[in-house]
């Protein structure tokens, strides 16, 4: 799956083919905007930008979905780095893994 549109049409597209997949926001891309718990639902991110960043839903994203990464590019803040990792309930990284992935 390969889209681009705004930040809400990629977390609606993905909460409507992927309900069981939790999302996690990259600190590195989006600065210190962090739930307490490390994975939350496309529903939860939704709610909490609404809240807390209404703009950022309405930028330009690229959500890709494939057998090398599932992530969410936010390309005016990197198009390199991805804003958003997506993860299927029971297979999260472990530490290390997270770490070579954050860089």
């Amino acid at each position: 799956m390969d889209l681009q549109d705004s930040l809400r049409v990629c977390l609606h597209a993905l909460q409507s083919r992927y309900p069981a997949n939790l999302v996690e926001v990259n600190k590195a891309v989006l600065g210190e905007r962090s739930f307490r718990l490390r994975y939350r639902s496309t529903e939860d991110v939704m709610a909490w930008l609404q809240q807390t960043e209404p703009a950022l839903l309405e930028e330009q994203a690229h959500l890709v979905i494939e057998a090398q990464q599932c992530v969410i590019y936010l390309p005016s803040r990197s198009e390199q780095i991805p804003a958003f990792w997506l993860r299927h309930r029971g297979k999260m990284p472990d530490r290390e893994e997270q770490n070579i992935l954050q860089g």
